[in-house]
């Protein structure tokens, strides 16, 4: 695994975790779910290798203690990344932006008092 890698994984990572807040991903899983899902979309071999590497140097003592990894077996967490990764790649469609003004001048104008009937100022 080397800097070079991650750095170019990031901005498609990040364009996969914009898209996630377009789905109900947050609702469903954790933060680091979505974002380590994030990062697989945007380089899968990157991803699994690092998982490789956290659960074959996890202490003995440790998964004993605290459990494994995560808090799940390595297949039940790719199942689970599988599962967020499907769902943000729901989010990558392209928005109209005229909806998009649409819906943004309706929600001013139901949080402006002045425009609502029977609110007095």
């Amino acid at each position: 695994m080397n800097l070079r890698s991650i750095q170019e994984a990031l901005n498609p990572a990040l364009q996969n975790l914009r898209a996630s807040r377009l789905t109900d991903a947050e609702f469903i899983y954790t933060p680091s779910q979505i974002a380590l899902a994030c990062f697989r979309l945007a380089n899968p071999e990157l991803v699994d290798r690092f998982l490789e590497w956290r659960y074959d140097t996890a202490d003995a003592d440790e998964v004993e203690v605290h459990g494994p990894p995560y808090g799940m077996e390595r297949g039940r967490l790719g199942q689970v990344l599988s599962d967020v990764g499907a769902l943000v790649q729901e989010g990558l469609v392209e928005l109209d932006l005229k909806v998009i003004k649409g819906i943004d001048k309706r929600l001013k104008s139901c949080t402006n008092p002045e425009k609502v009937p029977g609110t007095a100022l």
